[in-house]
């Protein structure tokens, strides 16, 4: 089963229940059509209604739909997948103390340094 969500009109999303998801196409379908070209359009510029199946395939190739055609910022999209969660950096201490990530770990003349202690260890 596919999520949709709704915008309000200060931006925020809110998921759409489940129980509501089936009424809701219909109404996407209803609010929405295709034009002379076949772009997704407003129903008041659009020369047919759109499907069930356009609407779910529009919302999933990224796009919003409008779900009343007096409210411009009343759109829907099918929620994103979560972002993946980015590993915290390896640590490294250094020969100057310091805790640093692998990558800003530098070598000096006299072992690895930070960034903030290399110009005393690079002499």
């Amino acid at each position: 089963m596919i999520t949709i969500q709704t915008q309000n009109c200060l931006g925020k999303w809110s998921d759409m229940p489940d129980e509501h998801t089936e009424a809701h196409l219909v109404r996407l379908a209803e609010e929405n059509g295709l034009d002379e070209v076949g772009a997704v359009v407003p129903r008041f510029r659009a020369v047919r209604p759109l499907t069930r199946d356009e609407v779910i395939a529009t919302l999933l190739s990224g796009r919003t739909l409008r779900n009343a055609p007096d409210d411009w910022y009343s759109v829907s999209r099918i929620k994103p997948a979560p972002r993946p969660e980015v590993p915290a950096p390896t640590l490294v201490l250094c020969d100057c103390g310091h805790r640093v990530p692998t990558a800003l770990a530098m070598r000096a003349s006299r072992g690895t340094t930070c960034p903030e202690c290399y110009d005393e260890w690079a002499n």
